[in-house]
C-alpha cells in the first residue's frame, strides 16, 4: 500500500526527510496545497474524511494545526503573505438554471468562516490562479464554453481587486498555459 508523506527535500543533495504521514488528511480525493511561508503552514483542501475540509499543517512538525469544514467548493485558493489573508473563489450550488454562482472572498483558516467580497456570477471552470499581494490582485485563469455562434472553449484571465472585488480585466487568453500561473512580485 502506498502512503502520502509530508517532508522536506534538500535540493543540494537530493535527499528527502519525512516529517509526517498525511494519508488521513488527504485520503483518496483530490487536494489543493497552499503554502504560508511566513507562519510555516501548509494548507490542504480536501474532501476526505469530511466534505470541503481545510486543514492547516505545521511545516516543521507535520502537526495538524486546524481542520475546519468550509461551506462550498474552495478552489482556487491563494494566501496573501503581507495581510496574512486566505483568498478564495467558491462555487455555490447550482441555481435553477443549472449554473454555479462564483463568490470571491476570504476564509478564516481557524474557523472556516467565509467573508464575501463580491459575487462574480457564473464564471466557468477555474484552472489556475495567482496572487499579487503588493498590488492587491487575484488572477484566475478560466475555461468557458461559449454558446454563440457555436459551442467552443474560450480561455479568459480574470483580475480581481482583493480590497473591493472589482473585476479590472477580463481578457481572452490566446492559448492555455502549460506552466502554472504565477505572479512575480
Amino acid at each position: 500500500m502506498e502512503h502520502t508523506f509530508f517532508g522536506k527535500i534538500y535540493p543540494a543533495i537530493g535527499s528527502f526527510t519525512e516529517v509526517a504521514n498525511i494519508d488521513q488528511i488527504i485520503g483518496s480525493g483530490g487536494s489543493q496545497f497552499l503554502l504560508d511561508p511566513k507562519n510555516h503552514r501548509l494548507f490542504v483542501t480536501t474532501s476526505h474524511p469530511t466534505p470541503n475540509s481545510l486543514v492547516g499543517i505545521d511545516l516543521n512538525t507535520g502537526e495538524v494545526l486546524s481542520d475546519v469544514i468550509v461551506k462550498d467548493n474552495t478552489s482556487p485558493l491563494e494566501f496573501d503573505t503581507i495581510s496574512e489573508t486566505l483568498f478564495v473563489i467558491t462555487e455555490q450550488s447550482p441555481a435553477s438554471n443549472g449554473h454555479f454562482t462564483s463568490l470571491f472572498g476570504t476564509i478564516n483558516p481557524e474557523t472556516g468562516n467565509f467573508t464575501l467580497i463580491t459575487n462574480l456570477g457564473s464564471l466557468g471552470d477555474t484552472s489556475e490562479s495567482a496572487l499579487d499581494p503588493i498590488n492587491h490582485r487575484f488572477y484566475d485563469l478560466l475555461e468557458v464554453i461559449t454558446r454563440n455562434p457555436s459551442s467552443r472553449i474560450e480561455n479568459r484571465l480574470v483580475t480581481i481587486d482583493t480590497n473591493n472585488g472589482i473585476v479590472f480585466h477580463h481578457s481572452h487568453a490566446k492559448q492555455w498555459f502549460d506552466q502554472p500561473l504565477t505572479c512575480e512580485c
